[in-house]
């Protein structure tokens, strides 16, 4: 947790490194509050840890799994031998996209077959003091394939479903908000670091690093196919999205720091709950 003006990318480097997660503060109108309602979160997570050493298993049979999104999580392997969750809270959700690839036949047109797909299971060990590790059964989904009666493919033949789309989209916006954070560190050391003591940014980094983001984000909503795609419901999702970045360049113009987006970053990186000191939480 940070308060204030601390090194808010140590901190989260140490959080990411823990698989814990970082909060940041920085509204002394109602500090106490801030502070109690931080504590509950941390404390919250360590109450309600329902397994750990969690694991979870992803293969396929017909598919080569290119890729896998799992956020702030570990890859064991090569693509498809699966993610390391470690502790899992009651209640929690973690979300991963997988991307595969499949190498078509010669189909005639009209032609319709289901593939098996991709299958995934959980390891897992109980609390407190699960020795053994315990296995779901297995959970697949299978893949529909229809080749097109016409002579060439639709516009969007397979749009992705609402809750998935969402979820890259989320991807993305953290991707992009590391690159910001990436150039505004070499700002700094084009600058020569903050002229303030410590680790606190400077004045003017933050204003270029607020119309920095502010600029990217517009180019993000405008030319992203994800985001464009999305349907007026899954925009209404992805509205707090566009809440929070805009917070965030408030703050930034205001010169209270990057914390926020590290915290911001954390919570959508390891799929869990932060204080971020955006004023949207007040």
């Amino acid at each position: 947790m940070g308060l204030f003006r601390v090194d808010p990318k140590a901190l989260h480097y140490i959080a990411k490194e823990s698989y814990g997660t970082y909060s940041s503060i920085t509204d002394n109108k109602q500090l106490d509050k801030n502070i109690m309602e931080a504590l509950a979160v941390c404390l919250a997570g360590f109450k309600t840890i329902v397994a750990f050493d969690t694991y979870v298993d992803i293969t396929s049979s017909s598919l080569e799994i290119t890729r896998v999104n799992s956020g702030g999580y570990t890859r064991r392997g090569a693509p498809g031998s699966g993610i390391s969750i470690g502790t899992l809270c009651a209640g929690e959700v973690k979300d991963l996209v997988i991307y595969f690839s499949y190498t078509c036949g010669s189909w005639d047109r009209g032609y319709y077959t289901t593939l098996s797909g991709i299958t995934a299971k959980v390891m897992y060990k109980d609390m407190p003091g699960g020795q053994s590790s315990t296995s779901t059964n297995n959970c697949s989904v299978s893949i529909a394939v229809h080749t097109t009666s016409g002579g060439s493919l639709p516009a969007n033949p397979c749009p992705p479903f609402p809750f998935v789309l969402q979820q890259i989209v989320r991807f993305k916006v953290v991707n992009l908000l590391t690159g910001v954070l990436q150039e505004l560190k070499a700002l700094k050391n084009d600058a020569g670091g903050a002229k303030e003591k410590g680790s606190v940014d400077d004045l003017v980094l933050q204003s270029i690093a607020a119309n920095l983001l502010q600029r990217k984000w517009m180019e993000f909503k405008q030319s992203d196919e994800s985001w464009n795609a999305a349907t007026p419901r899954a925009l209404l999702d992805l509205g707090s999205i566009d809440a929070d970045i805009n917070a965030m360049v408030g703050i930034l113009k205001e010169g209270w720091g990057v914390g926020c987006i590290y915290s911001w970053l954390s919570s959508h990186y390891m799929q869990r709950a932060t204080v971020t000191g955006l004023p949207a939480e007040a």
